[in-house]
């Protein structure tokens, strides 16, 4: 077993330390028993008598785990203790939420508690427990993560052939998750769980708890009052590398099915007609998760609910599903791929027309054998047609007649910021009001009136805007406030609509759903926000990855005459982070190459918390040659707002704003010199006014003020102008006469 494991902290109650002196090491036992998955041994002696226990359960409270009481016979949540539902019931759920007081878990063993068991998730402080039943995996997990798991605590449980809980703390710890499994031919299933994790909604027996064998549960490393947080990498690396152990990740009944569909030909290949390469290439462009989802199956951990259904009874496994329910269309004893989805949900089963309405949302060719149309790259002509049937590439031609004649003028929907027909990115760094933005333009667009109430809209057009991450209380929220700023009832404006719903770009499914979007409402504008969650399994940094994503998306909306506007983020490194944004500031590989014209936004000054004020650059240009700079004020209150809060914005030229920054910094500098000025004289008058005899200019510059030469100069110059200071002469002991300084005589006026 990997080293490096801590000891039991001392800080951890007598208990835990009796446990540790009983063995001769924790780690070494903790090996043994793993290595050889023996019985742990004779049962941890007795030591947890009712205040010991007691005091080590609230050093785990004390050190941020909320708990319930369990039963030591059945590890189930304690009936007896627990408090009582609005029927009365016996629930624990309140823990969930609110750890409970030191003074209710004292009453918990003054009424005979006996077993405490720690509540995963957000309420524990992001607590993930990872739990091994088989003492073999446990030890072949250790030497996967090696020094991963290093430091955190680990316990050993007082089950039979022994098990071990590994716990730690990370921002995401999930909910309940089956990790890995070993099979098992007692089992129904053909297996039994060997490895699950406790996270939201779970709870695990912590140290010093009865089991219901007799033994009690054994901290063995670490300390349980303090479970460290690790970063979220960390946990999922630990998760991962437990899933690797996984001895049977099917079920009987699903290797069986398996088997049954390899052993027959697939029913739509049979029908297709010889284009067999159209329904590969669909597959190979959609998920099965993406096809499922596009007609309303619905996610429910790791399995899919049909449409309609209340059980998740659709099994996902190497990019196949498999369908329990007799209920469900797709039930048929077959594993189902993309295409048969799309097959049987768009075209009622009709297998020639789904393929080819797919060969159409693909681009290809059906005469070409699955390749796009025009053949492969530098295809076309009759030799490529005579040798596979390729449809010959045709380019069309212009001359530079026609190229003058042709009418190409560009129409801007907002003057000198938004052109018709070009794909357009909103970008801008957190909480810079990105979606609050993207609604006022919506507006603005949809009753032709003006973008923050100064960009003029030439002419009123439809929008759609999907959002995914406000939530509709936000958005409707928000929508009412600038459709009011804009003298509008939100529910009077026809020309926009909104959805929820987000696509995603590589599906072709979604990007079918898509074109039916814009066509159903003749959108002429669709913004998405934000793109991120439209590239779920996209490599940001890989250029070519993310624009096929971005080109799909884009040949959707060219094709039905929508301008693209895509909400995105900037990059979160700037030397200034208040300077105004520029191209290079989007982030993400391919976002600025994409775009042909952009909206960016930034902060011009920090957010000062509670005043609902928003001080913002805003940046816009293209292609097409408009470019313009304007510093943007929202003002927006806060929840605490007399009356609620609104929708007011300011607009001013970007030269305006950085002369008036320029203004500022130039008024304050000279506030600040004034200031630095008048406590210079000060201190020389002070200086003068206590000295015995009137001191000399050179005296009082070199020896006694506090300021160097230049200010004594400015202060002194300004003392003796105004006739604060006056010559005075001294002689000196020598006999010498010498000019010193003294204050200003005060008169008396007559």
């Amino acid at each position: 077993m990997n080293g490096g494991i801590q000891a039991v902290g001392a800080n951890v109650p007598e208990l835990a330390a009796a446990a540790q002196a009983a063995r001769p090491s924790a780690e070494q036992d903790a090996g043994q028993a793993a290595g050889n998955g023996a019985a742990v041994g004779p049962p941890m002696p007795d030591v947890a008598v009712a205040s010991d226990l007691e005091a080590l359960t609230l050093s785990y409270r004390a050190g941020g785990v909320s708990l319930v009481p369990c039963s030591a016979k059945t590890k189930q949540p304690d009936p007896e203790l627990l408090p009582r539902d609005e029927d009365g019931k016996a629930t624990w759920k309140p823990y969930q939420t609110e750890p409970a007081t030191e003074q209710t878990i004292r009453g918990w063993f003054a009424r005979g508690c006996k077993s405490a068991a720690g509540i995963g998730g957000k309420v524990s402080g992001g607590l993930l427990v990872i739990d091994f039943d088989e003492a073999r995996f446990y030890s072949a997990w250790r030497e996967l993560v090696g020094s991963l798991a290093h430091a955190l605590p680990v316990q050993r449980t007082g089950r039979a052939g022994g098990g071990f809980q590994v716990w730690l703390r990370c921002p995401e710890p999930g909910r309940n998750d089956k990790l890995a499994w070993l099979p098992d031919e007692t089992e129904e299933s053909g297996r039994r769980i060997a490895i699950e994790t406790r996270g939201e909604g779970g709870y695990a027996v912590m140290p010093g708890s009865l089991h219901p064998s007799g033994r009690r549960y054994e901290a063995l490393a670490g300390d349980f009052a303090n479970i460290p947080t690790v970063p979220q990498a960390q946990a999922d690396a630990l998760l991962a590398a437990a899933r690797k152990l996984d001895e049977a990740p099917l079920t009987r009944q699903q290797m069986e099915a398996r088997e049954k569909a390899a052993r027959t030909c697939n029913k739509h290949r049979a029908a297709s007609d010889g284009e067999t390469s159209v329904i590969d290439t669909y597959n190979a462009s959609m998920t099965i998760d993406a096809a499922l989802e596009a007609y309303g199956y619905t996610k429910r951990g790791p399995r899919y609910v049909r449409p309609g259904g209340k059980t998740a009874s659709v099994v996902v496994d190497g990019g196949r599903s498999f369908h329990h329910s007799a209920n469900d269309v797709l039930s048929d004893g077959y594993w189902h791929r993309p295409f048969d989805v799309f097959c049987q949900f768009a075209h009622g089963g009709d297998c020639r027309a789904a393929v080819k309405a797919a060969a159409e949302l693909l681009g290809l060719d059906r005469r070409s054998n699955g390749e796009p149309a025009g053949g492969p790259t530098g295809g076309g002509g009759e030799g490529d047609r005579r040798q596979g049937g390729w449809k010959p590439v045709e380019f069309r031609r212009i001359t530079c007649a026609e190229l003058d004649a042709a009418d190409y003028a560009l129409e801007y929907l907002i003057d000198g910021a938004l052109v018709a027909g070009q794909p357009c990115i909103l970008a801008g760094g957190k909480k810079t009001l990105k979606t609050s933005l993207l609604i006022d333009l919506g507006i603005s667009l949809a009753v032709g009136g003006c973008f923050l109430g100064r960009l003029k809209v030439n002419r009123a057009c439809r929008v759609g805007i999907m959002t995914g991450e406000s939530g509709l209380a936000t958005l409707q929220e928000t929508s009412r406030r600038i459709a009011a700023a804009a003298g509008f009832r939100l529910a009077d404006i026809g020309g926009l609509v909104f959805s929820e719903d987000l696509p995603q770009f590589g599906s072709v499914a979604h990007q079918e759903a898509l074109r039916r979007f814009i066509t159903d409402d003749e959108l002429e504008v669709l913004a998405v926000d934000p793109a991120y969650m439209c590239l779920p399994d996209v490599d940001a940094a890989n250029l070519f990855q993310v624009g096929e994503r971005l080109r799909g998306v884009s040949r959707v909306c060219q094709d039905t005459g929508a301008l693209l506007l895509l909400a995105h983020h900037t990059k979160k490194t700037k030397t200034d982070p208040f300077s105004a944004p520029e191209l290079e500031d989007i982030a993400w590989a391919g976002f600025q190459e994409f775009c042909r014209q952009w909206l960016l936004v930034g902060r011009r000054e920090p957010y000062q918390p509670g005043t609902g004020v928003h001080s913002l650059w805003l940046s816009a240009g293209g292609s097409a040659g408009h470019s313009g700079l304007w510093a943007v004020d929202v003002a927006e209150g806060t929840r605490e707002t007399p009356g609620g809060r609104f929708w007011q914005v300011n607009v001013m030229r970007g030269d305006e704003a950085r002369q008036q920054v320029a203004d500022r910094k130039q008024q304050a500098q000279r506030e600040k010199a004034a200031e630095t000025l008048e406590a210079d004289r000060r201190e020389i008058v002070g200086i003068v006014a206590k000295a015995k005899t009137p001191p000399t200019k050179t005296a009082l510059r070199d020896h006694q003020v506090s300021f160097g030469h230049g200010r004594f100069e400015r202060a002194f110059a300004s003392l003796t102008n105004d006739g604060t200071l006056q010559l005075a002469d001294v002689t000196k002991g020598n006999n010498r006469d010498y000019h010193g300084w003294k204050l200003r005589e005060a008169t008396e006026e007559t």
